[in-house]
């Protein structure tokens, strides 16, 4: 079944990341990546900047309006699926205006779902007392290697216990809440955490260094200063190998080599093994299983809203013990 979609909010991640780059091959935003998926029709946008709103027209030929009351009136439409891209902090206002006109069956909402817990609270409770499936846009769960490694890892074939590194930059909410909700899928839920160093808060945000502990899995995060340069990386050590994820997606694993044991020490292989990613691609490859998840179909890799509501609640835990 194709579904109709429109997009609220035309920003970077609404529109603007790939608009001067070769669409087909660089597929990084919602107007692009629902316009060239065959399981959806994009049917326009609501954005408050009439600038944003123009550019839309010209580029993607469909009609835009400044509210989502306004988008419904005008062209006499009734999406099935709504994208929350706007603002974090108006999330919660958009999807109240969207339960009070409009009956949709799935909203695609980008992270995090909101900035406090009563928000995500509601918008949780909003949905389901809609019957609205909601899911966050956390873009690493469809990533076709990161999928591959939960596979191995569930598969033991990667084994634990698990020691992690990773780094991330420009905030914990903006940034490194991909590595928390990405590990929370890899390994299930957070038993504790500990803060190493505070760093410098930033209005809701923050960059601390801090412990995660999950049953199978340590993981230290660590910032960096984006104004050096933006990282999003980690290396995990597992049992029987180590595995470096890189800021493309591409992972390398170094199987433990046993049989080449020499005076008590176990190598790791000289080969390389590379696992790929697909982030050049990665909002086609979130559409790909959310059309899975709105048609019923056995796929649960998507972060659904009781997620986003558990990674927003760890996170603002984090920053609050600062």
């Amino acid at each position: 079944m194709k579904h109709s979609v429109l997009i609220v909010g035309l920003g970077n991640i609404g529109m603007l990341y790939d608009i001067h780059l070769p669409k087909k091959d660089n597929i990084l935003t919602h107007c692009n990546a629902f316009s060239q998926h065959p399981d959806f029709e994009l049917i326009g946008a609501v954005e408050t900047n009439s600038e944003l709103r123009s550019l839309f027209e010209k580029e993607y030929k469909l009609p835009s309006s400044k509210d989502i009351e306004s988008f419904l009136a005008d062209n006499q439409l009734s999406p099935d699926v709504y994208v929350i891209a706007n603002s974090t902090e108006n999330h919660l206002n958009a999807i109240e205006q969207i339960v009070a006109i409009s009956n949709p069956v799935g909203i695609l909402c980008e992270k995090p779902i909101a900035y406090n817990v009563d928000e995500a609270l509601e918008i949780c409770k909003l949905c389901k007392e809609k019957k609205i499936k909601i899911f966050v846009n956390f873009i690493r769960r469809a990533d076709p290697g990161i999928l591959e490694l939960k596979n191995r890892i569930d598969a033991h074939q990667i084994e634990g216990p698990f020691k992690l590194v990773a780094w991330y930059s420009k905030g914990l909410i903006h940034n490194g809440s991909h590595f928390v909700d990405l590990f929370d899928f890899l390994f299930g839920s957070i038993n504790s955490f500990k803060i190493i160093n505070p760093g410098p808060k930033t209005g809701k945000d923050a960059e601390p260094d801090f412990l995660l502990e999950y049953n199978s899995a340590k993981i230290f995060f660590t910032a960096a200063d984006a104004d050096n340069f933006s990282l999003n990386k980690f290396e995990l050590v597992a049992k029987n190998g180590c595995l470096t994820y890189q800021g493309n997606g591409d992972m390398t694993w170094k199987i433990a080599e046993p049989e080449k044991q020499a005076h008590g020490n176990i190598p790791l292989s000289e080969k390389d093994e590379i696992i790929l990613g697909d982030m050049q691609k990665y909002q086609y490859n979130i559409l790909t299983k959310l059309s899975n998840a709105l048609n019923s179909n056995d796929d649960n890799c998507l972060c659904d809203g009781e997620s986003g509501l558990k990674n927003i609640t760890i996170l603002n835990k984090i920053i609050s013990s600062i």
